[in-house]
């Protein structure tokens, strides 16, 4: 049976850490389907780029990866909880792919969104079977414009 696992480095350090294995065989009755293949997924916390409170109009997502050989992954956006949409009103789900490369290189993928909110929050899906070599997210960005600071609180004794 194929294993993934799901490796993360220290952000302040020099440490390399096995999460496990990413995803689960369909099983069905005890026995294996025998597809192997895995998903991972890598869900952002809730991040306030301005501080709590504040207004920003979120225009891009940039995802920094390092990668050797071809990718394909998916990208899902929430701004204050709720997910960005198409002009078309439907949820937007950015499919991302790189094909015909066969060396290690490093690139900066960028997902056009909009929506002004305090938060936001990012969801990168892979299946195992779309990761064709090294596939390591080094990176993400949300960029934007600020449109109201937040308010700080000053307390009084």
């Amino acid at each position: 049976m194929a294993q993934s696992s799901l490796y993360a480095g220290e952000k302040g350090g020099a440490r390399i850490m096995k999460i496990g294995r990413i995803g689960f065989d369909e099983v069905v009755g005890g026995g294996d389907l025998g597809s192997h293949v895995f998903t991972g997924t890598l869900r952002s916390e809730r991040v306030a780029p301005a501080g709590v409170g504040a207004l920003i109009n979120f225009r891009r997502v940039a995802v920094h990866i390092m990668a050797y050989n071809d990718y394909e992954f998916t990208v899902k956006v929430w701004i204050d909880d709720g997910r960005t949409t198409r002009a078309d009103g439907t949820t937007q789900t950015v499919t991302v792919s790189k094909t015909g490369g066969s060396e290690l290189v490093e690139v900066t993928e960028e997902i056009e969104i909009e929506g002004t909110g305090s938060h936001i929050q990012i969801e990168i899906t892979a299946d195992s079977n779309d990761l064709k070599g090294i596939f390591l997210i080094e990176s993400i960005k949300a960029k934007g414009r600020v449109i109201r600071l937040a308010s700080g609180r000053s307390g009084v004794a």
